[in-house]
């Protein structure tokens, strides 16, 4: 049984990343769920475990867009992509949970909704998981 290591929340959010890793260009993909010290990618799983990279983080507004760009490294590789742990805590982590995913605008990239068609969640579920510790 899975027993979950993770004591921060992390808020489920699709959105487009950049991942530029120094030794093997760019990649793009789409972010499943993000927290304050840590984000979900569905990716190419093509870089290695402990690999140091920079994400940029691309939300889409009705007229403008938020780019947000961090440094991290590989944490966790599987089948549908990566997880990345920001090498400071993302100060801008508020913007997930104040400004829920654009349903309407410009968000309408072919990756985010492919996401949203497949995982759209049920209004039972709930939108935090994890504990609230700080």
């Amino acid at each position: 049984m899975h027993t979950e290591r993770r004591n921060r929340v992390r808020v489920e959010y699709a959105a487009q990343a950049k991942i530029c890793s120094a030794a093997k260009g760019t990649l793009q993909g789409t972010i499943r769920d993000i927290g304050l010290e840590s984000v979900y990618v569905y990716t190419d799983p093509f870089l290695d475990f402990g690999e140091k990279v920079e994400i940029e983080i691309i939300l889409f507004g009705n007229a403008s867009k938020l780019c947000i760009t961090a440094e991290g490294s590989v944490t966790r590789i599987d089948q549908d992509g990566i997880a990345l742990r920001f090498t400071n805590p993302l100060e801008w982590w508020p913007v997930f949970t104040v400004f829920p995913l654009n349903q309407d605008g410009g968000a309408s990239s072919a990756g985010v909704n492919s996401f949203r068609k497949i995982n759209r969640r049920k209004t039972a579920e709930p939108f935090f998981r994890g504990d609230f510790k700080i």
